[in-house]
């Protein structure tokens, strides 16, 4: 264990990291009760947001832990699930399933922008910064993801006004607006 994630490189213990992980694990276990009943309010089964959220929290946690070793735990959040069911859900009209297919068009979206060529293309139309030296010229990562990210919101907040006349096919529009 000291040899596969350099325990004493890093200033710490075996007992220390396993000390950690069960604080970590007892501060974000709430998710896995929280996050069923809130998407259940949407329309979705309790038992399978149930399970997927265990799931999707050992499978995250154990790639931050043996792949880029961290000691970073990943879960779902509340927050964006409750925007899911409250906003996108009930909120706009939409089916579960078919915000389920705007979260998965968005993370298509998301990867393809996070592509380094993609981001320097992004980074070289934004305007310069205010720094007057020209090797800090273009704008830094962080702003640019802040860009990118309120960009995609806007184009979503266009989007998905539920109307007649919405941009999304038929198959993705609200239940509450007829073609």
């Amino acid at each position: 264990m000291e040899k596969f994630f350099k325990l004493k490189e890093n200033g710490t213990t075996a007992s220390t990291e396993i000390l950690a992980g069960l604080t970590t694990f007892f501060a974000m276990s709430y998710i896995v009760a929280v996050n069923p009943n809130v998407l259940g309010q949407a329309g979705m089964p309790w038992g399978a947001v149930f399970l997927a959220t265990i799931i999707a929290s050992i499978i995250g946690t154990l790639i931050m832990g043996l792949f880029a070793n961290v000691p970073y735990a990943l879960a779902p959040g509340v927050g964006l699930n409750a925007f899911f069911t409250f906003t996108v859900v009930k909120g706009l009209g939409f089916t579960w399933q078919q915000a389920m297919s705007m979260v998965f068009i968005c993370g298509l979206i998301n990867i393809i922008i996070s592509e380094p060529n993609c981001k320097l293309i992004i980074q070289s139309i934004l305007p310069c910064s205010s720094t007057p030296s020209r090797r800090h010229r273009h704008l830094s990562s962080p702003t640019s993801a802040w860009w990118t990210s309120a960009s995609s919101n806007s184009l979503l907040t266009r989007l998905l006004r539920p109307g007649p006349t919405s941009a999304w096919p038929v198959w993705i529009r609200p239940a509450s607006v007829s073609s």
